[in-house]
């Protein structure tokens, strides 16, 4: 199946700066390079650079906005048209040449390639596509007609509580001639919480299966997000023991809604795992977090056998540490 991928480059140009419709009209000073080192043995890859078409990716987003998106192309007008009518034309746009690799059909967006911890401590970073290519195909497409769309992934980037004021996350491009990455550069806005609506206050001792908590205490619901999370990062290793019945498994996490049909066809307990994470960066209520979790763990017990005992584990895990570390019994029965 065909992918899509979409942050801040850490060597683009300024989009509003560039004047040319076609990327390959734009690269002449990078050809003229490549044909003074053609002779050089240390450049084998010169020829092919000089014959390699010339395309863009382009991020484009805010510093304070949790959302950051990829896009390629080989017109960089039309993108920035596909902008201002379908975006915020305000936001900033960075863009970075590059060219395919020989016999390469697709470029991938590398999420998983090793960070420096001080740059990413406490931050979250989840593209809503895995794994991120961007298809030549596609790219050529894009500008043909008058409505079409670049291929492109919209990723999100979340601090948690005790996340460093800038994050700084590096993107490598694959398949591309000259190695480079991208820069996911993002804000920490300090004069509100984390994200919108995350701050819960709970009126009312929950009779029904929820928090467990004294009347008007205020829960902070990006904390219990947390962790979930670390509980699911901690036990990872013990959940890929389950490898028989997935395809069951995944039937049931589909039919209460939790996966698409792309993750269903995968049966990678790693992709259940990821998708169930990811839904958390819209769930800003305490009620939406209990009833996301009850169906994820009713999956596995409808699965049955060895299921039911990792749907007990993950529950006991999941209510000792948020009694332990938020003070709250967080019931999910």
């Amino acid at each position: 199946m065909e992918d899509d991928g979409r942050g801040q480059c850490s060597n683009g140009n300024n989009g509003g700066e560039q004047g040319s419709d076609e990327a390959s009209d734009s690269s002449s000073s990078s050809s003229s390079h490549a044909e003074e080192h053609h002779h050089d043995d240390t450049k084998p890859a010169a020829a092919s650079i000089e014959k390699a078409k010339w395309y863009i990716i382009a991020t484009f987003g805010d510093e304070c906005e949790s959302q950051v998106i990829f896009a390629a192309t080989k017109r960089l007008n039309a993108l920035i048209e596909y902008i201002k009518k379908y975006h915020n034309d305000k936001k900033k746009l960075q863009d970075a040449p590059f060219q395919f690799e020989k016999d390469k059909s697709y470029i991938e967006l590398i999420f998983d390639s090793e960070q420096k911890p001080q740059d990413i401590k406490e931050w979250v970073v989840t593209p809503l596509i895995t794994p991120c290519k961007f298809f030549q195909q596609h790219i050529n497409d894009f500008g043909d007609k008058k409505d079409s769309f670049p291929p492109s992934c919209l990723v999100y980037a979340d601090p948690l509580c005790d996340a460093v004021p800038v994050l700084r996350y590096s993107v490598p491009v694959k398949n591309v001639i000259e190695p480079f990455s991208l820069l996911i550069y993002k804000r920490r806005d300090r004069s509100t919480s984390s994200s919108s609506n995350t701050i819960t206050e709970v009126t009312a001792v929950s009779s029904n299966g929820g928090a467990s908590v004294p009347a008007n205490v205020v829960i902070d619901v990006d904390k219990v997000k947390k962790v979930i999370n670390d509980v699911l990062v901690s036990h990872h290793a013990r959940l890929n023991y389950l490898k028989t019945s997935l395809s069951d498994l995944a039937n049931q996490l589909y039919e209460v809604g939790l996966i698409n049909d792309e993750v269903r066809e995968t049966c990678s307990m790693d992709k259940f795992i990821a998708e169930f994470k990811a839904s958390f960066h819209f769930l800003d209520d305490m009620s939406e977090v209990q009833d996301h979790c009850k169906k994820f763990l009713n999956s596995f017990i409808a699965v049955r056998g060895s299921y039911i005992n990792a749907a007990k584990f993950l529950r006991q895990k999941w209510t000792e540490a948020i009694k332990t570390e938020l003070g709250i019994d967080f019931i999910i029965d």
